[in-house]
């Protein structure tokens, strides 16, 4: 006789809930970000980063960007392989970002 398994699942619909897609819900672990770094380029790659003009004219919230990627990223945080090579390519986009900044 096979048994049978009673437990209740309870199901949240609540609508109040935003069903809207975030990439920071899904996307920012540490491999995903170094692999944004280093093999996605152009509009994807800000997206997911979130690099914004502002930062490209503000050298301040450049480096607050800078900052926010290097402490997750920087090899003495983050054991991936190719750690050091992300926080290069952080390091080269915010050197972009402070030479078109005031």
């Amino acid at each position: 006789m096979a048994e049978t398994n009673d437990t209740e699942i309870e199901v949240n619909n609540d609508t109040t809930e935003s069903n809207e897609f975030s990439y920071d819900d899904y996307f920012h672990s540490k491999p995903f970000l170094i692999f944004v770094l280093l093999y996605v380029d152009g509009e994807k790659r800000a997206d997911v980063l979130g690099i914004e003009e502002e930062m490209y004219e503000s050298k301040a919230k450049a480096k607050e960007w800078r900052n926010s990627l290097v402490k997750i990223l920087h090899s003495d945080c983050c054991k991936h392989l190719s750690a050091d090579e992300a926080t290069a390519k952080v390091n080269e986009i915010y050197s972009r970002m402070k030479k078109h900044a005031k």
